[in-house]
């Protein structure tokens, strides 16, 4: 399965460690893993990170910004394979540096790998992806930028309510734990 799920960006960090308790989703930090991947390839070019960090901040039609996206490039096969080497179903949180960089593209791939035909033979079956929504958008984006859905029931938007445990007419689910709990 593919789902873009958006939520309100207060709610990101409790709705991801909600659906990782129900439902068993590994979670990737993509920004996280990009970084660390570019940091790997600048050092294996004998790049100053220092350097990258300043790209990273300079105009898009800078030459600094030009050789960031040559190292960006270098990398994303190297995230794509490490995604798609998650057991299960991965919950992609902080996917920010995806649209920044322009390589939503790696969550189409992704998306189309893990909806196609079963026994692909690859350990990831389904990829959630959390997007922070302020509900400006009809459909999910990361800064500005589409995620790519092909249809209405590949995204849906995690209503507070949800995250409060009230479809279960629990109320708030903080609550609910705290009255389970021996005192």
């Amino acid at each position: 399965t593919f789902l873009a799920l958006t939520v309100a960006p207060k709610g990101l960090e409790a709705v991801e460690q909600e659906l990782t308790r129900r439902f068993g989703v590994a979670p990737r930090n993509v920004d996280e893993i990009l970084i660390r991947l570019m940091r790997r390839q600048a050092e294996a070019m004998r790049a100053d990170w220092q350097v990258v960090l300043k790209a990273d901040a300079a105009t898009r039609d800078s030459q600094d910004w030009r050789n960031l996206m040559i190292l960006v490039s270098r990398v994303m096969p190297a995230l794509e394979q490490e995604l798609m080497a998650t057991e299960g179903t991965a919950l992609l949180v902080y996917s920010g540096l995806l649209a920044r960089y322009d390589r939503l593209e790696i969550l189409e791939r992704l998306r189309d790998r893990v909806t196609s035909p079963p026994g692909t033979g690859t350990a990831l079956r389904g990829l959630w992806v959390l997007v922070p929504s302020d509900e400006q958008n009809a459909l999910p984006t990361l800064d500005r930028k589409p995620v790519p859905v092909i249809s209405s029931n590949q995204w849906a938007r995690v209503p507070e309510a949800w995250l409060a445990n009230a479809h279960r007419g629990g109320g708030n689910a903080d609550q609910s734990r705290k009255a389970k709990q021996p005192q």
